[in-house]
């Protein structure tokens, strides 16, 4: 009797088990079967946006959009602010130089948008610091920064309250970087890492429900194929672990942005070697990548602008390089239910 009723209990338990497991992933099938792409019409907006640099401001509710190259390979010093409904160029008096392939991301700690780095209209790279605080740029000082470079990645890591920045291209000869730096009020320092090649045009983001940072994609040097791997980091240690998750595939320059509506990091678009660009959007979350089912998705593109907004609590994707390197001026949004 006492063997029936353990049986008994153990299916049961064995029975909720996979009921639990059957309603989570039923329950993460059904975002992602609900995530779409919406076309959105702006009105008066920024155009012919490659390579520009992008972060969301919580402070102001704003997406904040500095540089990029347009079609007639021009590099721009503007800087454009997103409401979430309308588009409107700043008029700041001091700001960076012209850039494009700079890195940008928002500091909570010290309520700014901080910038680094880019590649000018002559092939000049910048080692710049730059905050975009109170409406207004503002250069900083530092007697140690990270050498001059174009197309790092760069994210907030919230365990550290620090700016991360990885890799990047360091001279004209497009040779890449395996350095790792971090940012604070204090000034820039440089960090061990162990396991990351040098790599430019990665993607970097901190995933806010694993506390691992993840470095996605990349190219070791202009010319050479891209990277398909992902690599996470947890804690102090510096030890960068490749994950063999699968995924994407080998592509840099690809969006990426955490979604906290979604648990994950999504990632859309990038280039691949060889001719036309990568499609599809993918979700990364749970230590394993996903495709997420749209019914409807941007044309393929590399160096977009991506970020997720609060104000329409969906990740924004905008401009970038379309398969024949044109730089485009659609806007998206990507929304889930």
């Amino acid at each position: 009797m006492a063997r029936k009723l353990s049986l008994s209990v153990v299916a049961v338990v064995i029975a909720l088990t996979v009921t639990c497991a059957t309603s989570a992933a039923t329950s993460l099938g059904t975002k992602n079967s609900l995530a779409r792409w919406e076309r959105v019409s702006a009105g008066t907006h920024p155009r012919d946006l490659d390579s520009a640099a992008s972060a969301y401001d919580p402070d102001t509710g704003q997406l904040v959009v500095f540089g990029g190259e347009t079609k007639a390979g021009v590099t721009l010093s503007a800087t454009w602010l997103w409401s979430g409904s309308t588009w409107s160029e700043a008029t700041s008096g001091t700001h960076p130089p012209a850039l494009a392939g700079a890195a940008m991301v928002y500091d909570p700690k010290v309520h700014a948008v901080v910038l680094f780095g880019g590649v000018g209209q002559y092939g000049t790279l910048s080692s710049e610091t730059w905050l975009w605080k109170s409406s207004a740029w503002h250069l900083q000082g530092s007697t140690k920064a990270p050498s001059p470079r174009s197309y790092p990645a760069m994210t907030y890591d919230t365990k550290s309250q620090t700016v991360d920045l990885f890799g990047g291209f360091v001279n004209s000869s497009a040779q890449t970087s395996a350095q790792l730096w971090a940012w604070s009020p204090t000034g820039w320092r440089q960090l061990v890492q162990l396991g990351l090649p040098a790599l430019a045009e990665a993607s970097m983001v901190y995933d806010q429900v694993s506390g691992e940072m993840l470095i996605y994609g990349g190219v070791k040097a202009r010319g050479i194929s891209t990277v398909g791997q992902t690599w996470v980091q947890k804690g102090a240690s510096g030890n960068w672990r490749p994950t063999g998750a699968g995924g994407p595939g080998s592509r840099a320059g690809a969006g990426t942005a955490f979604d906290p509506t979604l648990g994950g990091v999504v990632a859309f678009g990038g280039w691949e070697s060889g001719p036309g660009r990568p499609t599809g959007t993918w979700l990364w979350a749970h230590s394993h990548w996903s495709k997420i089912a749209t019914s409807t998705t941007p044309p393929a593109r590399s160096a977009a602008v991506m970020a997720f907004d609060d104000n329409e609590n969906a990740i924004v994707l905008v401009g970038g390089a379309s398969a024949n390197l044109s730089p485009m001026s659609d806007q998206w949004k990507l929304v889930t239910e």
